[in-house]
């Protein structure tokens, strides 16, 4: 392997490790604080996903939610997330999203800016 592509593909990978320790905490202290904890982030700048483990209160196994074609938008100093696609392991959590909440958690990505550093690994 090139020198090149070793440290290229070497900053991607701490980038994207660094990522679920920043994430995870602003996710758990901001959205995620009264419904339970995420235990695993991981994101994919290039291909624009992002996969989340949730482990909510009252369930007793982890929910995967998979977050698909997003999008960085900037509105003055601030940044905020639009999302494309969310998808979940569990049935009946994909309809209620289909149904109910799919609009209602985008607007509140939509309306929340997320930190500088979350704008490096996202972008």
């Amino acid at each position: 392997m090139e020198l090149g592509k070793f440290i290229d593909s070497s900053f991607r990978y701490l980038k994207h490790d660094c990522s679920a320790t920043g994430g995870r905490l602003w996710l758990n202290n901001t959205m995620l604080k009264l419904y339970g904890n995420m235990t695993k982030l991981e994101i994919d700048s290039k291909n624009k996903t992002i996969l989340l483990e949730l482990e909510l209160k009252g369930e007793l196994q982890p929910i995967q939610v998979r977050l698909s074609n997003y999008k960085l938008v900037q509105n003055g100093n601030e940044t905020f997330i639009e999302l494309g696609e969310i998808n979940c392991s569990r049935e009946w959590m994909n309809v209620l999203l289909a149904e109910q909440l799919n609009g209602l958690i985008k607007t509140q990505l939509q309306n929340t800016p997320i930190p500088g550093y979350l704008k490096i690994i996202l972008a």
